[in-house]
């Protein structure tokens, strides 16, 4: 029986931890779960524990495993410390791969006017304007390599969006 309320006490710690993280009151989080204020209070105080379909909702809205709520307070610490690290790193590399694709497509015209000026120097003709370049094969790679970097780093920058989003409320 003790063993019990001890279980009952970590989920207790776990309900309060994620509502106070997602700074969000009794009823707002009750909203969110879809359960009265009041089975919330219940969960906090330990007098009953939610159903293991609520712990399911709680842990996909707030993105905390059903196995860090019902473990000890410091595996709830560390798991919800490593999401949060996760996602930022998730967005950092979008960033990252954005910025990366916005340069290679800066690069772009100057690449095109050098290979402009050497096709005149090699072969005494070249396109009329630089940016035709930009279609042919050495060219061509970097902007498709630009475009594939600038859309995994929205990919990854709008997932991580997502999540946090879907953890705030």
């Amino acid at each position: 029986m003790n063993k019990a309320k001890d279980n009952n006490r970590n989920i207790v710690n776990a309900v309060l931890r994620v509502r106070q993280d997602n700074n969000l009151s009794q009823e707002e989080f009750a909203e969110k779960v879809g359960v009265t204020r009041q089975a919330v209070s219940r969960w906090e105080m330990g007098i009953s524990v939610p159903s293991i379909n609520t712990l399911i909702l709680i842990s996909e809205i707030f993105n905390v495993s059903i196995d860090a709520m019902v473990k000890s307070k410091g595996n709830i610490d560390e798991k919800i410390s490593l999401d949060s690290q996760r996602e930022r790193s998730k967005f950092n590399k979008g960033i990252a791969l954005i910025v990366a694709g916005f340069l290679g497509m800066i690069c772009l015209p100057f690449l095109a006017e050098w290979e402009q000026a050497k096709n005149m120097e090699i072969f005494k003709t070249a396109y009329e304007h630089s940016y035709n370049y930009i279609l042919e094969y050495p060219l061509y790679i970097i902007l498709v390599s630009a475009l594939a970097l600038i859309g995994l780093g929205v990919y990854f920058t709008h997932a991580s969006e997502d999540r946090f989003d879907n953890a705030e409320g």
